[in-house]
């Protein structure tokens, strides 16, 4: 009996297959380490796996650039669970940026509508 099939970032195929009604998973590498989730764990959108595993690459990159700039020394010297929270922290604010942006494109978006609809 074989597990579900798991996808790896790059692969040539899917990345996340069903396999007999099982939930394929998708592996992140990451920090030294690999993390396999369900993708039902990520609703199921696999087309994005690829997207997620670069901006996780891109967030520890940029971290370990200013830590190298701001601390002078190397981030493997702090311990992977805070390391990892800086990670999600680094990304969340990038998300809080990205919804503000949104917010206010979509409301200068109705203005500009509102006022071509004003002006008919």
């Amino acid at each position: 009996m074989s597990g579900p099939a798991v996808g790896h970032y790059g692969a040539a195929e899917a990345p996340c297959p069903p396999v007999g009604g099982t939930p394929a998973e998708f592996v992140f590498d990451t920090q030294g380490g690999s993390v396999n989730v369900p993708c039902l764990a990520l609703g199921g959108d696999t087309e994005s796996l690829e997207d997620v595993q670069k901006v996780i690459d891109e967030t520890f990159g940029e971290m370990e650039e200013l830590y190298g700039l701001n601390c002078n020394g190397s981030p493997f010297s702090v311990d992977t669970s805070t390391w990892l929270r800086l990670g999600a922290i680094n990304l969340a604010h990038r998300v809080v940026r990205l919804e503000r942006d949104a917010a206010t494109q979509t409301r200068d978006l109705e203005d500009s509508l509102t006022k071509l609809l004003e002006n008919d």
